[in-house]
């Protein structure tokens, strides 16, 4: 995976288009299709990732459906990949935001590749593990719009005052055999 030059830049911008609408819908901005995975806390099985949307150049996809005042966290996460090899993720700085993603259709919980109190295991299941990038959404609509620019990409704004998903550290699998990590099955 390559990080394009003039990578996505990510705009915020809340949808202003009425009551009607409630979901949480990711637009390309870019000049290529892309794949886009999203990250969220949900009640029920804690911080949790799912993609992927393809969605073509000045296309918008919903990712999450439903009025989002009314989850448990104001605080969303995104990944996306270019057809042509951009990339859109967490920068260097960004707290938080691993998450276990498949190269297929996937849902999966940060649960159920913990090791640790803050540690995820995503190889040991097959899965590869991503930074996605944060932004807070604090209405019951809310777009995001990722699109390419000539300059660096810009930062996520700061979401003072909310915790990130709290499992930063990725651990990377064991060395070895499956027989010479756990010689009692062989």
């Amino acid at each position: 995976m390559r990080v394009a030059t003039g990578a996505f830049a990510f705009l915020l911008l809340v949808s202003q288009t009425g009551t009607a609408l409630a979901d949480l819908q990711i637009c390309n901005r870019s000049q290529e299709e892309i794949s886009i995975a999203v990250g969220y806390n949900d009640p029920a099985y804690g911080w949790t990732s799912e993609g992927w949307w393809r969605v073509p150049v000045d296309g918008c996809a919903t990712v999450i459906a439903g009025d989002l005042r009314a989850r448990s966290s104001r605080i969303y996460y995104v990944f996306a990949n270019g057809k042509n090899g951009g990339i859109w993720q967490a920068t260097p700085s960004q707290e938080g935001g691993a998450f276990c993603t498949s190269n297929l259709k996937y849902t999966a919980h940060n649960r159920d590749y913990r090791t640790g109190p803050n540690t995820i295991n995503c190889q040991a299941a097959g899965l590869e593990a991503r930074r996605f990038a944060a932004f807070e959404a604090n209405s019951a609509n809310h777009r995001v719009n990722l699109g390419a620019s000539g300059a660096a990409p810009s930062q996520p704004a700061p979401v003072p005052g909310v915790q990130p998903a709290p499992v930063p550290v990725v651990q990377s699998a064991p060395g070895g055999s499956a027989c010479q990590r756990f010689p009692n099955l062989c």
